[in-house]
């Protein structure tokens, strides 16, 4: 089983201690695109100039990043992934999300019978996921 975890989950578990995340580590492979640190080290630096987390739970959420990223396979954003996030999809969606969903599908071609399980708290970007025929299980889950 691949899971495909978007940075939502991961930051609701990294910033808020959601354990959420624990749905995507039983998966057998986890994957994600690059773009997941980039967003994820983006939040966690908003998250201390804010004040919304100190210096030592700073450096604490930093490590726990880094702990995590080191058990996921990442997706480069090759040109393919870049062209197939410009094209259009089911319904609309945030840049990053069209590149995310545009690397699950480029991930998705490698695989043959294997379906890949979407990981993510966004909505818009389930539904969206679910159109394209990824399993999403978190799209019931109340925001």
């Amino acid at each position: 089983m691949v899971g495909y975890l978007d940075p939502s989950v991961l930051l609701q578990n990294l910033l808020e201690g959601d354990d959420s995340i624990n749905q995507v580590l039983t998966c057998d492979f986890i994957t994600s695109s690059e773009l997941l640190k980039i967003e994820c080290l983006r939040t966690i630096h908003r998250y201390r100039l804010d004040g919304r987390i100190n210096e030592e739970d700073f450096f604490k959420t930093m490590i726990r990043l880094e702990d995590t990223l080191k058990g996921l396979s990442m997706i480069k954003l090759v040109d393919e992934i870049k062209d197939r996030a410009c094209e259009a999809f089911p319904m609309i969606i945030k840049t990053h999300d069209a590149l995310h969903l545009a690397s699950a599908l480029a991930y998705q071609k490698r695989l043959h019978d294997e379906k890949i399980i979407i990981f993510s708290c966004d909505r818009q970007f389930n539904r969206c996921a679910r159109a394209l025929g990824f399993i999403t299980p978190f799209l019931s889950k109340p925001e």
